[in-house]
């Protein structure tokens, strides 16, 4: 188990592929190439990825956050999660706040301030309204989840934006494999 309490940040990105599928279309049968989308959370101090999954590339965020987390949170210590508006809900609110995890998560501009049975929600949104944006981004430590572009965009610069893998089965292992080397490289790059 990682003790050192890491602030950690979820974001996705999608990937290309090689693969194509046929679509039935209105006119004719047509072939398209597969997206993927890659799900994750990473230190997002140190730039290395915590966990990840991969989804079709069509996929919602919101959905993503409680699987990421419950398959880490016994053996890595997160004291913060840093996750942009698309995962902004009542119930991943309280869920990691339930966790012990204080969760930094940029609220939809929509969003009331009715708890609906999840307190932590309410008392979010509050301190987001009484801060105002600009001093909650500081005050919070926001600032960190921007990092997402550099470890993604990282990810890509490494070894393309394109998987090269021609079985939809594959494409999965491939992106994590990828995203293995570059933990394995930015942990070598620490030491």
């Amino acid at each position: 188990m990682i003790k050192q309490p890491v602030t950690a940040a979820i974001d996705s990105t999608s990937f290309g592929t090689c693969t194509l599928v046929g679509k039935v279309r209105a006119i004719r049968d047509v072939l398209e190439h597969v997206d993927v989308e890659l799900h994750a959370i990473y230190d997002a101090k140190h730039l290395v990825f915590l966990m990840a999954a991969v989804t079709k590339g069509n996929a919602a965020d919101l959905p993503m956050l409680k699987p990421l987390i419950k398959a880490i949170v016994d053996t890595i210590a997160i004291s913060k999660l840093l996750a942009d508006p698309a995962y902004s809900s009542r119930e991943n609110v309280q869920f990691l706040i339930d966790l012990g995890i204080e969760p930094i998560i940029m609220p939809k501009e929509i969003a009331g301030t009715l708890a609906k049975g999840y307190p932590a929600w309410r008392k979010l949104i509050l301190e987001f309204m009484e801060l105002g944006i600009e001093r909650w981004i500081k005050e919070k430590g926001y600032s960190l989840r921007f990092t997402s572009k550099s470890i993604f965009s990282a990810l890509k610069q490494k070894f393309d934006n394109v998987l090269s893998s021609k079985m939809p089965k594959t494409l999965a292992i491939e992106l994590l494999a990828r995203v293995a080397a570059h933990n394995l490289h930015a942990l070598a790059s620490l030491l």
